[in-house]
């Protein structure tokens, strides 16, 4: 699989998060069940944002006990900064959310044209970046958030999406 090596910029997202008890394993896609569960908080991100073709998954905390997932959006500045205000959500809504700061970092990014797990490609293209193509060139994986940047045509029901998989390495 083909990437290339970029830096992004910090970026400053909102959204909620769950944790994962274990590694997803070959035909898992533990985020489904999320994507269900949390549907309307997924509606109001967006309706906030204005962005309905693209959103975030975060992989953050990975160790031996899980690892942390977010669907996130990133905001305008106001309401990023003021989610309890009654003129943005309130603090009933506000409470689901968080801000989620992905520091300025070095990625390998892949481009994927195809709709498959999202933790489970991350963690998949990871351990091949790991042991396969890089083994003693100097890149490695980074315990750093990833980032899963989802593009999806409006009106595709899911069937037309892209992904773009972000896995943190140290030069």
């Amino acid at each position: 699989m083909n990437y290339k090596i970029a830096e992004k910029p910090e970026l400053l997202l909102t959204g909620y998060k769950c944790h994962f008890d274990n590694l997803p394993h070959e035909g898992e896609a533990p985020e489904d069940d999320v994507y269900v569960k949390t549907r309307t908080l997924q509606y109001l991100l967006m309706q906030l944002s204005k962005n309905y073709t693209s959103h975030f998954n975060v992989i953050a905390n990975v160790d031996d006990e899980g690892f942390e997932f977010y669907i996130a959006l990133s905001l305008a500045e106001y309401p990023r900064d003021n989610l309890a205000n009654t003129d943005v959500f309130g603090p009933d809504l506000a409470k689901y959310y968080e801000m989620i700061r992905i520091p300025r970092q070095t990625y390998a990014i892949f481009d994927v044209d195809q709709c498959s797990s999202a933790t489970l490609t991350y963690f998949e293209l990871r351990q091949q970046l790991a042991t396969k193509w890089h083994l003693g060139s100097g890149e490695q994986p980074m315990n750093a958030p990833g980032v899963v940047l989802n593009h999806q045509e409006i009106g595709s029901g899911g069937k037309s999406c892209r992904r773009e998989f972000w896995i943190p390495i140290q030069l």
